[in-house]
């Protein structure tokens, strides 16, 4: 790869192009490099421009589509500022429901980069309400389409289509993440989002979880984060949302949950260090204790390490949560150091056996 760049720097104009037919094919690295090589060279030579476009165009006419859609991405890298020529050839492609689905999401992209343009705009909202008809949306590049389209749309527009389309029921999951990612939340919202089968979609409906909030979404939340003994436990991502929104909804409801799971010695180190994480954040006196006592009470070095984490994450202390963390020191020997470092990073003194060596 290294030589490919040298060699394309240094090779004469008329040689350059016969790199063109290259572009798309072997091993990733070396199409990476020779992609990064061949714009570098246009950009630091402008005049040879008008002899790699000519090039890239004919090599679009006979390459195969995984070589198309890398040969497109080299023009648009390559090209001095919009041309409506190339503009108009990308919207054909996505307007085109039999070209390779590869070329399509490869011209979808460029014109995402290019919504200052009208027509690009309405080519990506006619692909946005093809891809998610009800009727085509679970075809797996149906799905894909729809979703890259949404992404690339203004908010106002991708929040009308979601709406219309009731996407935050859509069984596609990057479809029904987008929609919580993105829509208005009305109604059962939380409850949809809990509900539904993948646990990318139930992320998406936690991260929109903001105070205040009622005692109905934190039971909902609460049944994730903290499953009794006869509810499965959700995906570690899933339970991971799930604190941090009790975090942002900061009611005592919230807290006395985040506490619990704090307190829970059955729970996992990475769950109990989310509900210190979060309770820090809450930053009541009632759950300052509670990381208090864990610190005073975490004989697990991977739940210790955790926490020092945890506090070093926060940027400050207390009296009480330096004495844990000073106590963790003796019993973790292994953990001295890093405490010790964790405490000079928040501004606080060392431990007292720390401070005398």
């Amino acid at each position: 790869a290294i030589l490919l760049g040298d060699l394309i720097a240094v090779i004469a104009p008329e040689e350059l192009t016969t790199f063109i037919t290259f572009v798309g094919k072997g091993h990733p690295t070396l199409r990476l490099a020779l992609r990064q090589a061949l714009v570098r060279r246009v950009r630091e030579a402008p005049a040879e421009r008008d002899r790699v476009l000519p090039a890239i165009d004919g090599a679009l006419a006979s390459a195969d589509p995984s070589q198309q859609a890398a040969l497109l991405g080299l023009r648009s890298a390559v090209q001095d500022g919009p041309d409506p020529a190339f503009r108009a050839r990308l919207i054909a492609l996505v307007d085109d429901a039999s070209a390779a689905f590869v070329v399509r999401v490869a011209a979808l992209r460029l014109l995402a980069a290019d919504l200052g343009s009208a027509d690009s705009a309405a080519a990506i909202g006619r692909l946005a309400a093809a891809s998610l008809a009800v009727d085509a949306r679970n075809a797996q590049a149906a799905e894909i389409l729809g979703h890259e389209a949404l992404r690339a749309l203004p908010d106002a527009t991708a929040r009308e289509l979601i709406a219309r389309h009731e996407l935050q029921r859509a069984t596609a999951p990057r479809l029904a993440a987008a929609a919580f990612e993105r829509g208005e939340l009305t109604g059962t919202w939380l409850a949809d989002g809990l509900a539904h089968a993948w646990p990318e979609v139930q992320v998406a409906a936690l991260t929109r979880v903001q105070a205040p909030c009622d005692a109905d979404a934190v039971a909902a939340i609460e049944r994730v984060a903290a499953p009794r003994k006869r509810q499965p436990d959700a995906e570690p991502v899933v339970v991971r949302a799930a604190l941090r929104g009790l975090g942002r909804c900061a009611s005592p409801q919230a807290e006395k949950v985040l506490i619990r799971v704090l307190e829970d010695e059955a729970r996992d180190p990475i769950r109990r260090s989310e509900a210190a994480r979060q309770l820090l954040s809450i930053g009541s006196p009632k759950g300052l204790d509670a990381v208090a006592e864990a610190l005073r009470g975490a004989a697990d070095p991977a739940l210790a390490r955790r926490f020092v984490e945890v506090i070093r994450g926060w940027g400050r202390s207390t009296p009480e949560l330096r004495g844990g963390l000073c106590l963790l020191a003796d019993y973790h020997q292994e953990l001295r150091s890093t405490i010790a470092e964790a405490l000079r990073q928040i501004d606080e003194a060392p431990c007292a056996e720390d401070e005398a060596e």
